[in-house]
């Protein structure tokens, strides 16, 4: 216990807490200490900063002011990361005396690109896909998914929520109700609040629907689209197939064109065989690598 008359501490330092950017304040009071000298130092740094009314750091952000004759408050401006930890008030008696604060410096949360996920995420139909998403900051961030169209978040064939929660959203049997985009959120208290878009795309095959009509085909032999009495394959392995008025033909293709005929008959041309006409339509005579087809008008 100090004798009477010495220096003592009249309250301990408070600690402070401080968003990156701003400024920071820590404030020490030091009771009788008119004829002693009192210092700050950054312990986390092993770092004297102050001692009395001089500033020893070469770091122009920190100052030190007096209030009266026993506050003195130690001043951080454009507070950094590195700033955080702990401040050490010590006064030069004879043993020398000292209190510890602690800074607290909160940074808003930050994505992590290299270790996230992409902005296009492509499955196959009733494939498993796992979106990714990290962040850093402090306090540690908060991730949680949502859909950009605000539609439910299929998880699997039994659970749909409104949002997800966690770094890793694992998306089983995906189907083409899962495409579009998906929102990583991440959030720790600090703003501001960041986000991060990933599209999801699905491929699937489709055969040929109710009525007659072709659906939509995506990473196949080419897209499949839909014709009024037919179907057509647009941008295909051998060639586009148009819609003719009753049927199909292939046209542009790799040993010839077809083309139509009067009666709905269609004939190849320069390929390895050729159609004839028929009574009720088109008939192949020869092989065409293979393909196995008969095309037939529609009375």
């Amino acid at each position: 216990m100090l004798p009477p008359g010495m220096p003592r501490f009249g309250e301990p330092v408070a600690n402070f807490t401080a968003a990156v950017g701003k400024t920071a304040h820590l404030s020490c009071k030091v009771l009788n200490g008119t004829k002693f000298k009192v210092a700050w130092f950054h312990m986390d740094r092993k770092m004297l900063l102050t001692i009395h009314k001089t500033v020893v750091t070469r770091i122009p952000r920190f100052s030190v002011t007096q209030d009266g004759d026993d506050v003195w408050t130690l001043h951080i401006n454009s507070v950094t990361k590195d700033d955080r930890g702990q401040y050490m008030c010590q006064v030069n008696t004879e043993p020398m005396i000292s209190q510890i604060g602690f800074l607290d410096v909160v940074v808003p949360p930050e994505i992590l690109d290299n270790s996230s996920s992409t902005s296009s995420v492509v499955v196959q139909e009733n494939g498993n896909a796992t979106l990714s998403c990290h962040a850093t900051g402090n306090p540690d961030p908060q991730i949680s998914w949502v859909r950009e169209d605000q539609k439910p978040i299929t998880i699997d064939k039994r659970k749909k929520v409104s949002r997800y929660e966690g770094a890793s959203l694992h998306l089983r049997s995906v189907t083409r109700s899962d495409m579009g985009a998906y929102l990583c959120i991440a959030s720790n208290g600090v703003p501001p609040t960041v986000s991060k878009r990933t599209e999801l795309s699905v491929q699937y095959y489709s055969n040929v629907g109710p009525n007659g009509q072709c659906q939509r085909v995506v990473g196949a032999n080419g897209p499949w689209v839909p014709t009024g009495r037919g179907c057509q394959r647009a941008v295909g392995a051998n060639g586009p197939w148009v819609p003719t008025g009753r049927g199909c033909q292939w046209i542009v293709g790799a040993n010839g064109s077809w083309v139509p005929m009067d009666r709905g008959c269609q004939w190849i041309v320069g390929a390895n065989g050729s159609w004839v006409p028929t009574g009720r339509g088109c008939r192949k005579k020869g092989s065409l690598e293979g393909l196995e087809a008969e095309a037939f008008s529609v009375h």
